[in-house]
């Protein structure tokens, strides 16, 4: 058993790979020869967390175990979620170790990786709310809202229907079923208006026509862009 890890549990083996049509050969190769028992398998992205093999391998797991990867990346796509799974398999007394990067969690460089971790997690969250703010606030200095699309007022051709019926006096004597049949037909490509509370709601919130003159409102997902 070459390069064979050594503690007192078992040594369990995950591998990933992020599409259907990657190969895990070359993982399962690395961790058998580390002497992995068991060796449990995702096929999807790192960037997501809740994936069922690392469920599988970490269930199974008791006091004294190691979870083998062949690297670091394999666990996670991200530093925070990486250093979230480390820290339950610390709770329960299991160690890790990744083969291609010197990291083990049971030796004393593996407990200073382990603090370097959680100073770029850190500076991670710390990046993304600075350009959160920055980009919240271009966007309100241009004059934009935060928060939900609205079902009128964020698209042109439903907006212009509105404003029509406003200025005539429409608005106020039409029933609910009839407004939204009407701003579906105007604009069909536009989400659709599932309750009839929505469009009373809206209407009865403020005279004269709620918010009919302000910007459009955009989703915080369209303004600030977190990166990959």
């Amino acid at each position: 058993m070459t390069g064979a890890i050594k503690s007192s549990g078992r040594y369990i083996g995950y591998a990933r790979v992020s599409t259907e049509d990657q190969n895990l050969d070359l993982q399962r190769d690395a961790l058998e020869k580390h002497g992995v028992e068991r060796i449990y398998t995702d096929k999807m992205s790192g960037a997501q967390m809740d994936r069922t093999g690392l469920k599988r391998a970490l269930k199974i797991m008791r006091k004294g175990d190691v979870l083998v990867v062949w690297k670091l990346d394999r666990l996670g796509r991200s530093v925070q979620g990486i250093l979230e799974v480390i820290g339950m398999m610390k709770e329960q007394g299991v160690g890790f170790k990744s083969i291609t990067e010197p990291f083990d969690t049971e030796s004393p460089y593996g407990t200073f990786m382990m603090h370097l971790l959680s100073a770029l997690a850190e500076l991670e969250r710390n990046i993304i709310a600075e350009r959160t703010k920055a980009g919240i606030k271009a966007y309100q200095e241009r004059g934009g809202r935060m928060g939900r699309k609205h079902f009128v007022l964020s698209f042109p051709k439903r907006k212009a229907l509105a404003v029509e019926w406003f200025g005539d006096g429409t608005i106020y004597e039409l029933t609910a079923t009839d407004a939204i049949a009407d701003l579906h037909a105007v604009d069909p490509d536009a989400p659709e208006i599932k309750r009839t509370s929505s469009w009373y709601n809206w209407r009865n919130g403020k005279p004269p026509f709620k918010g009919l003159e302000e910007p459009v409102e955009t989703p915080l997902d369209d303004i600030v862009d977190e990166g990959e």
